[in-house]
């Protein structure tokens, strides 16, 4: 007795899960018929909209909302859908294509469900994916999102044009551009009012490529292996360096510090993970170096020392020097002042001798002098006048100071 009693309810239990598994089989059979009507209502759409692009945008262009409705019944009349068609789902939901013009030549397209039978929430955003990229589903009066979250959108617009978008219903959106379909792929260049043309939804493998003449990198959190450098580097959440945040980094890097207790002339390094102290090598600002071409980045030419040599500060030789002193010259003219002491002079004797000859003692030796006379007379002036090369041998070099 306790045998079959038991066996009945193992029986019963498995029906009903079989029965469970039948009513799910049943409903994503509905579910999947859903979306491939909507998918064939999405391949109408485009078919009628391309043949009739000029029409189309003009009208929508004209309207005061410059959105218009086409509905399904005009699109099967113009035999972009078979005659046997029905415009109703298994929801009881009915469809309607709307376009709103965004600018010349460009056009939104959405083909919501309306009415009937809300979709539960657990099942509206399968749907979705059923109908591919183009699926979405309504999430508020206000927006509508794509299927797995591929794309977002406001829906206002249409529901002020007199569309009557709730939750619990799905739709498929399409994009033109000089009266092509948008397809699938990023584009290379803005598309007004379209910012799904230039967006991403899945994770982009560069193949150990790299990313180049990037200008800002903004992300929730960044991770390198080795380096991040560039421009600027914005993470809203995290940046992290190694296995450390930036914020712990930073802590690390004062703690050393504290610990470390560097003395002058060393500076806080970080290698292979750990900090320590060590002698500063870099240039301090001020330093003057000597190049044979241009001042380096960093540097600016040192004007005060074009044309002049330079000489330690000090007191030497009885001269004192102080920082920025100027003197010296490139070239010098004697003064009398400056010149050694020494003569000129010229001095000569005149005589007369009795037989009445004469003569000067320089030139001539007079016989019998009876009278003599000394004179002295100043020599010829010679020389330039001109300055002396004040300079020892030198070569040209640009001094430049550290900023």
């Amino acid at each position: 007795m306790l045998e079959a009693l038991l066996g009945g309810i193992i029986i019963a239990a498995g029906l009903g899960t079989v029965m469970m598994l039948k009513f799910e089989e049943s409903r994503d059979q509905k579910d999947t018929t859903v979306a491939q009507q909507s998918g064939l209502i999405l391949d109408a759409a485009k078919a009628y909209i391309e043949d009739s692009f000029a029409i189309v945008e003009a009208n929508a262009q004209a309207d005061s909302d410059h959105i218009i409705e086409i509905a399904i019944s005009t699109i099967q009349a113009a035999d972009y859908l078979p005659p046997s068609f029905q415009n109703v789902n298994g929801y009881g939901q009915t469809y309607t294509v709307y376009v709103r013009w965004l600018a010349e030549n460009q056009l939104e397209v959405i083909v919501p469900t309306q009415g009937g039978q809300a979709i539960a929430e657990a099942r509206v955003p399968r749907v979705a994916a059923k109908i591919g990229a183009n699926g979405g589903y309504v999430t508020s009066a206000s927006q509508a999102r794509g299927a797995q979250g591929g794309w977002e959108m406001t829906i206002t617009p249409y529901q002020i044009a007199g569309a009557a978008l709730t939750t619990g219903h799905i739709l498929a959106t399409q994009y033109y551009a000089d009266g092509q379909l948008i397809a699938d792929y990023l584009y290379r260049n803005v598309v007004p009012g379209m910012p799904e043309a230039n967006r991403m939804y899945t994770a982009i493998d560069m193949n150990g490529n790299d990313l180049n003449a990037v200008n800002a990198v903004s992300a929730v959190t960044m991770v390198a292996s080795t380096e991040v450098s560039g421009n600027i580097v914005n993470a809203a959440t995290e940046l992290r360096i190694g296995s450390q945040s930036l914020d712990e980094n930073r802590a690390a890097m004062i703690n050393a510090l504290y610990e470390a207790e560097c003395t002058v002339g060393q500076v806080l390094t970080r290698r292979d993970g750990n900090f320590t102290c060590e002698v500063a090598s870099g240039v301090p600002s001020g330093a003057i170096a000597a190049f044979a071409g241009a001042c380096p980045i960093g540097w600016s030419e040192y004007a005060a020392a074009q044309g002049r040599f330079l000489i330690g500060v000090g007191t030497a030789n009885g001269q004192s020097y102080s920082v920025g002193q100027i003197g010296g010259e490139a070239f010098h003219t004697l003064t009398i002042a400056e010149m050694p002491s020494h003569r000129h002079d010229v001095v000569g004797r005149s005589v007369v001798d009795s037989a009445g000859s004469g003569g000067s003692s320089l030139y001539h030796a007079a016989q019998n002098p009876t009278m003599s006379t000394t004179w002295g007379n100043a020599v010829q002036a010679t020389g330039g006048n001109q300055p002396h090369e004040n300079r020892p041998p030198y070569v040209a070099v640009r001094w430049c100071a550290k900023g």
